[in-house]
């Protein structure tokens, strides 16, 4: 018995490949997936976002620490002037922006500072006392 084998690239045209017959396949309804599943698959996807969503923003500025401290940013302030604080403008852990007013000051204690040079001015001036 002999064979015949064709060896080279100029006989790899003449080769026939059989190709594989493409299936057909027959999609009933209950090979489709139904609206009522395809509705629960949505409705469960947009609760599983939001539930992630909602998670991200209630965590996503928490501190933890292993050690009880915690590292941050301290800024400090003083003011030019001193005085009482009648009014505060702003609330704890508030940003503020550079030339905000932050506070106001009780203006008596100015008032008082700036009418005390005047006040000598303000007395009547002693008669000199007559010669003994």
């Amino acid at each position: 018995m002999s064979v015949e084998i064709d060896v080279g690239l100029e006989n790899a045209v003449n080769v026939k490949v059989p190709h594989p017959e493409t299936q057909k396949l027959d999609l009933g309804p209950d090979a489709l997936i139904s609206s009522k599943l395809r509705f629960r698959l949505i409705v469960g996807g947009v609760a599983l976002l939001a539930a992630v969503l909602g998670l991200y923003l209630y965590f996503h500025n928490r501190e933890s620490t292993d050690d009880a401290q915690v590292d941050g940013h301290i800024t400090p302030i003083a003011a030019k002037i001193y005085g009482r604080v009648a009014q505060v403008q702003v609330r704890d852990n508030q940003q503020v922006k550079a030339g905000q007013v932050l506070v106001q000051l009780d203006p008596a204690d100015y008032q008082a500072a700036m009418t005390r040079p005047k006040a000598p001015s303000l007395l009547p001036k002693a008669k000199p006392a007559p010669p003994a």
